[in-house]
């Protein structure tokens, strides 16, 4: 993963994983604040179809 200007760059499948457990890991253990679980579980289902059309 890198920074190219103001976007973040996926360079492999198993950064996708990383993410969505570092995701999961948050939804279960931790609190509410500037992002709502809502918008966590939205982009983990944005991140499944990215890994699903890699």
């Amino acid at each position: 993963m890198k920074l190219d200007g103001d976007k973040i760059v996926i360079e492999s499948r198993y950064e996708i994983d990383d993410i969505q457990a570092m995701i999961d890991c948050f939804l279960k253990n931790g609190k509410p604040g500037r992002v709502s679980k809502e918008e966590l579980k939205t982009l983990r289902e944005k991140l499944d179809a990215l890994y699903m059309c890699w």
